[in-house]
């Protein structure tokens, strides 16, 4: 948004301008992160998180500052994503106002994980010490994709915008009693789901070997 030099608002827009750039020079990488690993493509997400810098600007500068910007923003792009995979208009997306999202409630589910193969402590270790930074990445990517969304909503806030319980509950519009366990079956999940893939990755390797 920009105005003439006279305009009373000038100084509070030069100043929501500010914080929003600090905040996406220290941040970005993490809400992209949190936006394509909820199956957007790369343009997609970067509109999206777009998108959503213009409307929470466009509601500091017309509201006032909110306490704390990074969960108040985190929320906002969960919003826009959530409309974005529903198909929602693009002039809709835009329209949003951040200070009145919700998610959708619904009652805690925690059945359609599947389980992870059982892992020997020796097969995790050897696992974990024989492979690549690289490796490990993948296979955690692997294993968080493989969350349902109402485990992967909430644990991809929690890992890229290193919020707590009751923030992240905040965003999803739903009690951090219900966050709390989800969040702790998605981390044992995935700890577990990517030492088994890294496993079963070693033993792949030693088999090409042999042969």
């Amino acid at each position: 948004m920009t105005l003439n030099r006279s305009d009373p608002r000038r100084d509070r827009i030069d100043e929501v301008n500010d914080l929003m750039a600090e905040l996406l020079r220290k941040r970005y990488g993490r809400f992209y992160g949190l936006v394509v690993r909820q199956g957007l493509s790369d343009s997609a997400a970067r509109e999206v998180i777009h998108e959503t810098s213009k409307a929470v600007s466009k509601t500091l500068i017309e509201t006032g500052p909110v306490q704390d910007l990074l969960p108040y923003f985190t929320k906002a792009l969960q919003r826009q994503v959530t409309q974005y995979r529903r198909g929602q208009s693009r002039d809709r997306l835009v329209a949003t106002d951040p200070a009145q999202l919700s998610c959708d409630q619904g009652a805690p589910q925690l059945e359609g994980l599947p389980a992870p193969a059982y892992v020997s402590d020796q097969q995790l270790g050897d696992a974990l010490n024989s492979s690549t930074r690289q490796q490990a990445l993948e296979a955690a990517n692997e294993a968080i994709a493989e969350l349902p969304d109402h485990l992967k909503q909430p644990f991809l806030i929690w890992l890229e915008a290193d919020l707590e319980p009751r923030q992240i509950a905040d965003i999803l519009g739903k009690k951090p009693e219900t966050i709390r366990p989800y969040l702790a079956t998605a981390r044992k999940y995935v700890r577990m789901r990517t030492l088994e893939l890294l496993a079963t990755t070693k033993n792949e390797r030693e088999e090409d070997i042999d042969e």
